[in-house]
């Protein structure tokens, strides 16, 4: 997830043009991690007095972090999903081509200058969503470097104050936020859920892995009850051979018993089989929706989606799209229903009460 922002200018003693580019990525609801670009010119003219002149041609990029100062006060809820009140902080660099002349109050000269220098940034701004995918922002960012050739003049070292040995600007920009990618969740861009994730084919996807889980639970009983019988497998074996070491005069007895143990073999076995086959009958999946109640069908997935949103506004919570038997069309359903009874039913009073074209669908 990102953005990208345009239209940026820097105010001084006249207005000069900037361009930069933004690149985002959310963190979380509250923090976010940017990469900047951008080039622009510094002009100033004063010849009034001490007949000062510069003009920077810079480039500047580097990296920093955004965090929504009103998601963390009052959450996430549908005033900070509308409107962002955040700050940032970051660092990079700016490379200047300076060309400066006449001379400053403190009696320095201006000096050609070409190089790079470091940059840190502070500052914050205002973001208002217009859409799922264009936001408006307006922000102020103060920009310091430890460089004191920006201008093209050299701070004396009598000064005092912040800026002694560094220049510094400050840049208010304005312009559109455009959101690339998606997610699942609410997060610190995206709002609402994505409407091309058909809920049918996510409840269907749970059901399944509730299945698996159950089949490898029946698995586990099922190789627990073989361990049994191989161990009562094991003991019949040692009584065969404790059998042909007794006298022949206890013979009947000892097959008798060895009967015995037969028998009680094969009620263990049986009992063990009616556990397994009534452990499966519990086990069974629940029956899935198969009838559905139908409001209209789209060849293309945008119109379908069009339509559910009106229906969501309307207040049916269990529509939904899903795809026909040879998926040519995107179906538009008021609900899914388990039975045709239910579903007939539900069709009825839709017909009656809100859309006498709605027909009935078997998946």
């Amino acid at each position: 997830m990102g953005g990208a922002n345009f239209g940026h200018f820097t105010y001084a003693s006249e207005i000069t043009p900037q361009g930069q580019l933004n690149i985002r990525y959310a963190l979380s609801p509250v923090f976010s991690l940017y990469g900047n670009a951008g080039a622009g010119i510094f002009e100033y003219k004063h010849q009034d007095t001490y007949d000062i002149y510069f003009e920077n041609e810079y480039l500047h990029y580097g990296l920093g972090m955004r965090f929504n100062l009103l998601r963390m006060l009052a959450g996430v809820n549908g005033t900070t999903e509308r409107l962002g009140v955040y700050g940032f902080t970051g660092m990079g660099l700016i490379y200047s081509d300076v060309s400066a002349t006449g001379m400053d109050s403190f009696g320095n000269r201006g000096q050609s200058y070409s190089g790079h220098s470091m940059l840190y940034e502070f500052g914050g701004g205002l973001s208002l969503r217009l859409s799922r995918r264009f936001d408006f922002f307006a922000q102020t960012g103060l920009n310091i470097s430890p460089g004191d050739l920006l201008d093209g003049f050299e701070t004396s070292e009598a000064g005092s104050g912040l800026m002694t040995q560094n220049d510094a600007f400050l840049q208010t920009s304005a312009g559109f936020t455009i959101k690339f990618g998606s997610s699942a969740v609410t997060h610190a861009d995206w709002y609402g859920r994505d409407h091309r994730v058909d809920p049918l084919a996510a409840q269907m996807q749970e059901t399944i892995q509730r299945i698996e889980t159950e089949i490898d639970m029946t698995n586990t009983a099922m190789d627990s009850a073989h361990e049994r019988l191989q161990m009562l497998q094991r003991t019949l074996e040692d009584l065969s051979h404790l059998v042909n070491s007794v006298h022949s005069e206890h013979i009947m007895s000892q097959n008798q018993e060895i009967q015995d143990l037969m028998i009680r073999v094969e009620q263990l076995e049986s009992e063990v089989r009616s556990m397994a086959e009534q452990r499966m009958q519990e086990e069974k999946p629940e029956q899935t929706e198969s009838f559905f109640v139908i409001a209209g069908v789209y060849r293309i997935i945008d119109n379908a989606e069009t339509q559910f949103e009106e229906l969501v506004d309307q207040g049916y919570d269990d529509a939904g799209i899903i795809r026909d038997r040879n998926r040519n069309y995107y179906l538009v359903v008021y609900s899914g229903h388990t039975t045709e009874r239910e579903a007939y039913d539900k069709l009825q009073r839709i017909q009656s009460d809100v859309n006498p074209n709605a027909w009935l669908y078997r998946l």
